[in-house]
This record gives C-alpha cells, structure tokens and sequence, in this order.
C-alpha cells in the first residue's frame, strides 16, 4: 500500500494539461519500462502543478516546500519526476502546435490582407522568409558533373557502412 506522501504519476492531481488520458497513458507506460519506478511524492506532485499553472521555478519550490534546487535535481535525477515534467512539456507544446495550425488560414488571409494594401514590410518579410530575396547559386547545367557527384555520393555512403561494420565487428 502507498503511503499517503506518495502517489503515482498517474494519480497526481495536476492541471488539466497533465490529467489528460494522453498524459496518463504515456506516464503509465513510462513506468512500466525497466526497473520499478518509485511514485512521485506529494511534494513532487505540489510541484509540478504550480509550474502547469505557470509559475517559475521558485515559486514552485515554494509551493511545494522545498529549496529551489531540491527541484533541479528532481529533474536531473528523479525518472518520476523527469518523466511526468516531460509528458506535461510535450503536451503544451502539441496543444500549442495545434492551435497554431488551426489559425493558419487566418495568418494568411491577414498577409494577403497586408499585401493588398501595398505593406512593403510585410510583403519583405513574407518573401525574406520563404528565401525568395537570398542569392541562389545556380546548379550545374552539365549532366556528366551530376552524374559524377551521384556515383561519389554512393560510393561515399558504402565506406561508412563499411566503417559502422568493421566498428560494430571489433565490438566498439
């Protein structure tokens, strides 16, 4: 039975971000890698969903009751813990992705908005982004030259699977 200082990453009472099923799935299989990972302490737990609510790094040591650097090496060296901040990581920056995606049809009605009214900087800016103002150093017209740089290319690609053999055979 858990003492009541400890839960596990799944059962932690965390943000909305860190309670999803995702998050839950993904702690549980974490854990369930290798060797038993211990469950997360309360105070660990306390941590957590202050930086999920946004606060520094203090201010969630504080919240949790502990130094500032009892929290890095949670991070560092506790795999509970660095796996739950991770999960809660990958998920803000997911749902941030997704939520930029779906304005993307708005970002270019707006620049296509802006060109329209003759915006010079955003129109550079667009066509500075997309690399249209950088000089391009033109390719080479001649056949034989690509065909050269292709067979040098493979022949380049088969020595180093040659080399990662004669390596992986010598057990280094």
């Amino acid at each position: 039975m858990k003492s009541e200082t400890e839960h596990s990453v799944a059962e932690a009472p965390q943000s909305n971000s860190l309670s999803s099923d995702r998050s839950k799935r993904e702690t549980n299989r974490l854990a369930k890698r290798g060797p038993r990972i211990k469950p997360l302490s309360r105070e660990q737990e306390a941590a957590l969903a202050a930086i999920a609510a946004g606060k520094s790094a203090a201010a969630a040591a504080i919240d949790a009751g502990v130094h500032q650097g009892t929290l890095y090496r949670w991070l560092k060296e506790d795999p509970s813990f660095s796996a739950a901040y991770h999960t809660w990581q990958n998920e803000c920056r997911e749902s941030a992705r997704g939520r930029l995606m779906a304005l993307t049809d708005n970002a270019v009605s707006a620049v296509s908005n802006a060109i329209d009214k003759q915006d010079i900087r955003t129109a550079l800016t667009i066509l500075k982004g997309l690399g249209v103002l950088t000089p391009v150093t033109p390719g080479s017209t001649d056949a034989q030259e690509h065909k050269r740089e292709r067979e040098l290319a493979q022949r380049n690609k088969e020595n180093q699977l040659s080399l990662d053999e004669a390596i992986a055979s010598t057990g280094m």
